[in-house]
């Protein structure tokens, strides 16, 4: 094992890291190349066997390999506090992705569906039902009743 005792300041931890989730595009398969490049080829924060063992025991672990490769790595080079911020910082671009996506999304489709649910369950009446996708309007609803 080649890591050194160095230890990296959280911030700059999470930006390698929030670098690797902007950046790693392909899957599993090229994260965990963008990782091992960067962190084993480029930094010799581990040594190629290392890494080999650490990747086998995730891949029989349940969750993201290449998730768990950058909690290991930015622990190994903050403690848990690095681990932490190199998880956040992974998976964060993805996060903001699929939220504004979502979003987007769910506006687009259902446009007057929160407000329809919401107005009908402040004024309950057959001609305002909000239908079955409002559960806030349903006969166990507070508001109905």
């Amino acid at each position: 094992m080649i890591a050194s005792s160095s230890h990296d300041s959280p911030l700059s931890i999470f930006l390698r890291f929030l670098k690797f989730g902007a950046l790693a595009w392909g899957g599993p398969a090229a994260q965990i190349a963008m990782i091992k490049h960067e962190c084993v080829d480029e930094e010799r924060w581990v040594d190629e066997e290392t890494f080999k063992r650490t990747l086998a025991v995730y891949q029989v672990l349940p969750g993201p390999e290449a998730h768990e490769l950058c909690v290991y790595f930015g622990r190994l080079r903050g403690g848990k506090l690095g681990g932490f911020m190199a998880g956040l910082g992974f998976m964060l671009p993805g996060f903001v992705l699929m939220l504004g996506l979502s979003t987007s999304t769910s506006r687009r489709i259902f446009p007057t569906t929160l407000t329809s649910c919401s107005t009908a369950s402040r004024q309950p009446s057959a001609r305002s039902s909000p239908g079955p996708w409002c559960a806030s309007a349903g006969p166990s609803s507070p508001t109905s009743r």
